[in-house]
């Protein structure tokens, strides 16, 4: 099985669509291709996961009347009408079951395209209330994925609607509570450093830390739903302690 996922602009759009292909890659063992926009971030976060990429040329709508944003619209569908062929020419390459589209302007001309095509294809939204891409697609997908039954009063389609949830990718449910705890840097002070020293840290040699009052890797569920963070610390500076103060 081959399956297409477009998306791109946000990791909003991205991480959905790295979640659907993990599920596909791990079910189905299927064959899988993203497609973005030319220098967008998906073309640095997907493979990192380890999927190839390739890419469209589409830039963004300005909702403004003002001359830049004028011009810039004209440039936009000046690059749509040249995204269509490379999407074509995408797809005629890689020939997939299945087309996803999971938001992003990306989206419109691949989706677009394999609809046209007769390739079945589906479009995920994340939000409450549709975007501009998922708009400009309810005519033409087979299905739309949402993650709300609310959702489906602001489709002019609800026919299509499928409430699914927002994806999550699966590494996310193989981690024990302790292993996620080391990897996110929760514990307690002890086994963090003492807040006096983390205080002294210089700014960017450390992200987030919370200096929790027990240790949470080790005490029991009961005790952990009564934890209660002493100290937070961004970039070395505390910037939060267990008097409420912001600092």
């Amino acid at each position: 099985m081959k399956v297409l996922f477009t998306c791109g602009g946000t990791a909003g759009h991205i991480n959905p669509a790295v979640a659907l292909a993990g599920m596909f890659r791990q079910r189905q063992n299927a064959e899988v291709l993203f497609v973005g926009a030319d220098g967008g971030m998906e073309t640095t976060l997907v493979p990192r996961e380890g999927y190839p990429v390739k890419t469209v040329t589409i830039t963004s709508f300005y909702r403004s009347l003002s001359g830049a944003a004028i011009k810039h619209n004209l440039t936009t569908l000046k690059d749509l009408s040249r995204s269509k062929g490379q999407a074509r020419a995408i797809l005629d390459e890689f020939r997939p079951d299945l087309v996803v589209g999971t938001g992003g302007y990306a989206s419109y001309p691949v989706v677009k395209c394999a609809a046209g095509m007769g390739i079945p294809t589906a479009v995920h939204e994340s939000n409450m209330v549709p975007g501009l891409t998922t708009k400009m697609l309810e005519g033409s997908a087979d299905r739309i994925m949402v993650g709300f039954e609310e959702c489906r009063q602001h489709n002019r389609r609800p026919g299509k609607i499928v409430v699914t949830g927002t994806p999550v990718r699966g590494d996310f449910f193989d981690l024990t509570r302790a292993q996620a705890l080391r990897a996110y840097c929760l514990g307690s002070a002890r086994a963090v450093g003492r807040a006096d020293e983390l205080g002294t840290l210089e700014p960017g040699r450390l992200a987030d830390l919370v200096v929790w009052d027990r240790d949470l890797l080790s005490c029991p569920d009961d005790d952990l739903q009564l934890a209660r963070p002493l100290a937070t610390y961004v970039g070395g500076r505390r910037v939060y302690d267990s008097e409420g103060s912001d600092r």
